[in-house]
């Protein structure tokens, strides 16, 4: 009961590693007005999420406020509102404090993409943040936002990485206490600045991978660990081998047991835990199938 709402697309800063400039073009952003309609009859439908995506989410300026009064609007329509990844220097005070004003209706939530915890590979790379000031964003979501989780991606073994650069990622990452970390090889992309770049060995580039992998586990394992016997709330999404499957506001998955319907908002008891998934019984209804009023 999630439905996937583009309003952004494109993108001209052109990051010494990416071809999405050269395959999506200049950026669009599409008129706010539009998109709440769109909204609307998704809500009509009985989609109860709607998912904000864009290639530069964070840049969208169909809206005199931005994505901060896209989302505001989309709340006071009934829906639930989630954002697909944001670069972290399009994700300003303004959007955190929609976010704690609204959450977890507005989803306490943010995929800030990091890529590495280098300030010299930050720059190399046409990175437009430091450490200090993804350091300040995270930090102050953390401050304003109940219940915030951050999750984020890295590339190990960009071009000219030394091994006390990868150090430093692994740091940062233990410092940032990220939910989950998706960790990806650096692969040269044909016409791209970064694949005429000194590159580092592949064996060395897999490696490096896979103490990510090893490093994100284990702080995955400390963040979802306490869960256990709380309960959380739960949008289901679907039914399957007699499991119900959802989301808590956080981005955790659920997989249950107990009686329940796609789309409604359930109370669960965390009783395991498997990996990034909660495991849990639903213990009560928070919110049921009836639509919410629209304007």
């Amino acid at each position: 009961m999630r439905a996937f709402l583009k309003v952004q697309d494109g993108c001209q800063v052109g990051c010494a590693y990416c071809i999405i400039p050269r395959l999506r073009g200049k950026e669009r952003h599409r008129d706010h007005k539009d998109a709440l309609a769109e909204a609307e009859a998704l809500l009509r439908m009985g989609i109860k999420e709607i998912v904000l995506t864009g290639v530069r989410l964070g840049s969208y300026r169909g809206h005199p406020r931005g994505i901060a009064g896209l989302v505001e609007d989309l709340y006071h329509l009934g829906a639930k509102v989630r954002l697909s990844s944001i670069e972290p220097e399009d994700t300003g005070e303004d959007l955190l404090r929609v976010i704690a004003r609204y959450a977890p209706a507005v989803r306490p939530h943010l995929h800030l993409s990091l890529q590495t915890g280098s300030d010299r590979l930050l720059k190399l790379m046409g990175r437009r943040y430091d450490k200090a000031y993804y350091r300040g964003l995270v930090q102050r979501a953390y401050e304003l936002i109940p219940g915030f989780a951050l999750t984020t991606d890295v590339i190990a073994g960009l071009p000219t990485e030394t091994e006390e650069e990868h150090r430093e990622t692994l740091a940062f990452l233990e410092e940032l206490r990220p939910t989950r970390v998706h960790a990806f090889t650096y692969t040269p992309r044909p016409k791209t600045r970064a694949a005429s770049m000194p590159q580092v060995p592949p064996e060395v580039r897999k490696r490096r991978t896979k103490e990510l992998i090893a490093l994100a586990e284990r702080l995955a394992e400390a963040r979802i660990r306490p869960k256990l016997g709380e309960e959380v709330e739960v949008l289901v999404e679907r039914l399957q081998g007699g499991r119900v499957l959802g989301h808590t506001p956080d981005y955790y998955e659920a997989r249950l047991s107990g009686s329940a319907r796609p789309g409604e908002t359930v109370w669960a008891r965390v009783e395991g835990v498997e990996g990034y998934t909660l495991l849990g019984r639903v213990v009560g209804v928070k919110e049921g199938l009836v639509e919410f009023p629209l304007r």
